[in-house]
């Protein structure tokens, strides 16, 4: 039995510490399979159908200007920073956000060690 993607999430929370904010896991029709907060007043809902869009819009954007594939997202703002990635063939997505006090480099090597665990993870 492979791992369980709410466990990967919670130990992702707990390697960011104080820094995390918000993950989730994200199909591409934008509606989250997993996810974990540290904040009561995260709309998980909206920012998973928000953040589907925002990865279709900048894969075909990429395609138009002939960058290649889309691995991954970066948004950040005055307080918090979010990293968006394509997870295996594309058609899921995860969102990391972290506090603005994170590096991200911090998130990036996150992502990297937990990545292929995620996709692993997905119930097909």
């Amino acid at each position: 039995m492979g791992e369980d993607l709410q466990t990967l999430l919670r130990d992702v929370r707990s390697d960011l510490g104080e820094d995390f904010v918000a993950s989730d896991i994200i199909g591409a029709d934008g509606m989250s399979i997993a996810g974990e907060s540290a904040d009561d007043g995260y709309a998980a809902e909206l920012v998973a159908a928000s953040m589907a869009m925002i990865m279709k819009t900048a894969a075909k954007l990429s395609g138009n200007l002939g960058l290649g594939k889309i691995s991954e997202n970066l948004l950040t703002t005055n307080d918090r920073i979010a990293v968006s990635r394509a997870l295996g063939d594309g058609s899921m997505y995860w969102l990391l956000v972290a506090k603005s006090e994170a590096t991200l480099g911090m998130l990036r090597a996150v992502m990297d060690q937990y990545e292929l665990r995620m996709w692993g993870a997905i119930p097909t």
